[in-house]
């Protein structure tokens, strides 16, 4: 008796390692992906014929990497990044609509020396004579740096020619 039991449990245990191994694809026939693809008759659904198109529609789905990215952030710090650039972005929006003419001409004259929303919204939150001071200790910081450039390539110039 403990003879049939040891064998029976051998012959269970070595056919379930054979399933395991070969699967049940050998049950089934041999069919591919592009046979099945093949055999559909209908096709895809067009835009126009199987739903209504609306104006404009160009039945592209295109979203660039940048709508992606924002849409779907890698982790939650860049979700928190993303988040704090929108935030700044709006606020610089509501602060830009409320200048007034003179004031709205000043700022796109000096937006060339502000790198960033952050440095564009914190030059609106100065008064006027705060903002001129400001602008022109950036055009010095500028210069400054051209100068430095303007040497460095005149050194290595001169350094070239030795």
């Amino acid at each position: 008796m403990k003879t049939n039991v040891k064998t029976l449990v051998k012959t269970m245990a070595l056919t379930g390692c054979l399933v395991t191994l070969t699967g049940c694809a050998a049950l089934l026939e041999q069919r591919s992906y592009i046979d099945e693809m093949d055999r559909e008759s209908e096709g895809f659904f067009v835009a126009g014929r199987d739903f209504p198109v609306a104006n404009g529609d160009t039945g592209e789905a295109f979203r660039s990497r940048a709508e992606i990215k924002r849409r779907t952030p890698a982790s939650s710090r860049n979700k928190e990044i993303e988040k704090e650039k929108a935030s700044i972005e709006f606020e610089l929006q509501e602060k830009v609509a409320q200048l007034d003419d003179e004031s709205l001409q000043n700022y796109y004259r000096d937006t060339k020396y502000l790198e960033s929303d952050s440095e564009r919204l914190y030059y609106l939150s100065m008064s006027g004579s705060e903002r001129t001071e400001y602008i022109n200790t950036k055009m010095t910081d500028l210069a400054d740096e051209e100068s430095l450039k303007g040497d460095s390539r005149e050194f290595l110039k001169r350094r070239s020619v030795h």
